[in-house]
């Protein structure tokens, strides 16, 4: 019935906080960091497993950290916890932690881009933390494509046109193929659209069409150039010197 329900619940309560309060006994015995770390890990185990306080048992694993800023173990429960609990500032402080105590470029680079996405999204919702940490990404590794392409997007959604446009030429320096002629494409239209400087546009649609003389997007802002009348001959000269070269193939 419910009194045995209660009681037996009452006695596993007890029993948990016997056996926490001998474990933080034995901690204050011991001038061993190992000892005590071991000791305050079985404790943050029972305060989350069995006695189900939360608080405490960030508070124990801050504890760890306060003695030994490196504990991977400490750091990596901490950062579930947080995230369990959608606490998303304590969690990037605890991802800072995490980086700091990588070596591996790689490992460092996803610790960064779990912090950005966590800022750039409905978690956080800071779009300047988000930029600042792909920029940091970018410094470890200047030929981060993904984080050239996120800060080109968020370049956007703040109309920052001058960082677009710097975005996209350092993504021309390192990208190829299909993908190179699609960051080309979009600087000409930045160029053309948001600055207002035909004329380097018209340079970089002819830089496109150098490559690629039959690529249908800049055929087609060309044709567009021509028909609104605006620097119209340049634009035509640019769509016959393409013509003519597919013709020869």
């Amino acid at each position: 019935d419910d009194n045995l329900v209660n009681f037996h619940e009452k006695w596993h309560e007890e029993r948990w906080a016997d056996l926490l309060s001998l474990l933080l006994h034995k901690k204050s015995f011991t001038d061993q960091l190992d000892e005590e770390k071991a000791l305050i890990f079985r404790a943050c185990e029972l305060l989350e497993k069995n006695i189900g306080d939360v608080e405490r048992t960030i508070e124990f694993y801050q504890e760890i950290l306060e003695k030994d800023n490196t504990d991977a173990q400490a750091i990596n429960q901490l950062e579930r916890i947080y995230i369990s609990q959608q606490r998303w500032p304590e969690a990037v402080d605890v991802l800072r932690m995490q980086e700091r105590i990588t070596e591996d470029l790689e490992e460092k680079k996803h610790i960064y881009y779990l912090i950005a996405t966590t800022y750039e999204d409905e978690r956080l919702d800071d779009l300047a933390k988000a930029v600042e940490t792909y920029q940091t990404i970018l410094e470890l590794d200047e030929k981060d494509l993904v984080s050239l392409d996120r800060l080109e997007h968020l370049y956007r959604i703040l109309e920052n046109w001058d960082e677009v446009t710097l975005n996209l030429l350092d993504q021309i320096k390192f990208k190829e193929g299909a993908e190179l002629l699609g960051a080309r494409f979009r600087l000409a239209f930045i160029q053309h659209s948001h600055q207002g400087d035909i004329e380097e546009a018209l340079s970089t649609y002819a830089d496109i069409l150098e490559i690629d003389p039959s690529h249908v997007e800049t055929l087609n802002a060309l044709e567009s150039l021509v028909i609104a009348d605006n620097h119209a001959k340049a634009a035509a000269e640019i769509l016959t010197k393409s013509l003519r070269t597919t013709q020869n193939f």
